[in-house]
């Protein structure tokens, strides 16, 4: 497993892989408001363009990205191709983003399909879910 920094020519590929793991296993917790929200949101230019966006690459394919903002310090999106699940990759791409920054804290809004996910790794909910634009998500933190 190779893990890289995106560039801007694989950035599409990036947001394919998004979308699609999206509606497999995160879609089905929003309402259509969150869905198109969500979608708005990862097709947004100036959003993308305010995020790094790092892949998992296995055999040259794309197997999983984590994309980030605030200085490497807010998790926007992580997600791994369905037939890649609970391979560590996601885990993988995590540690990745701690060993190549300083921050003493990270976030996330963690959908509801993926707050088990991040409590195992050892983020805590700083709040209760909460629904935005259709969107559901808890608001996490992770302390070095």
């Amino acid at each position: 497993m190779k893990i890289e920094l995106l560039t801007w020519d694989k950035i599409p590929l990036a947001i394919e892989l998004i979308g699609n793991t999206f509606l497999q296993f995160v879609a089905p917790d929003y309402s259509e408001e969150g869905v198109k929200a969500f979608f708005e949101f990862i097709n947004d230019e100036k959003m993308i363009n305010s995020m790094e966006f790092f892949g998992a690459f296995e055999d040259d394919e794309l197997k999983g990205v984590l994309s980030v903002n605030n200085n490497r310090s807010h998790i926007c999106c992580l997600f791994v191709k369905a037939s890649d699940h609970n391979r560590g990759i996601a885990k993988n791409l995590l540690k990745f983003l701690l060993a190549n920054s300083d921050n003493n804290f990270y976030t996330v809004n963690s959908s509801p399909y993926a707050v088990g996910f991040y409590e195992a790794i050892g983020f805590e909910a700083t709040g209760i879910q909460q629904v935005l634009d259709g969107i559901k998500f808890t608001p996490m933190k992770y302390q070095r």
